[in-house]
């Protein structure tokens, strides 16, 4: 991990996955799971926490 991860200064890699009023995504540099509130910075998803990264819901098709 980087030092400037380890001072808790993580980078994105995107701009993010919004749900449910929350941000989540990857660091950049070290690949850690990170979340954070509109009004603050990246932060590390807590220790208790799980991140579950799945595609979007399919879409009916037509018939």
């Amino acid at each position: 991990m980087s030092l400037l991860c380890r001072l808790g200064h993580h980078r994105s890699e995107a701009p993010g996955v919004w749900n449910d009023g929350l941000y989540f995504g990857r660091c950049g540099r070290c690949g850690e799971q990170l979340i954070r509130r509109p009004d603050q910075a990246w932060t590390r998803v807590p220790q208790d926490y799980v991140v579950v990264w799945a595609d979007r819901r399919p879409q009916p098709t037509a018939r």
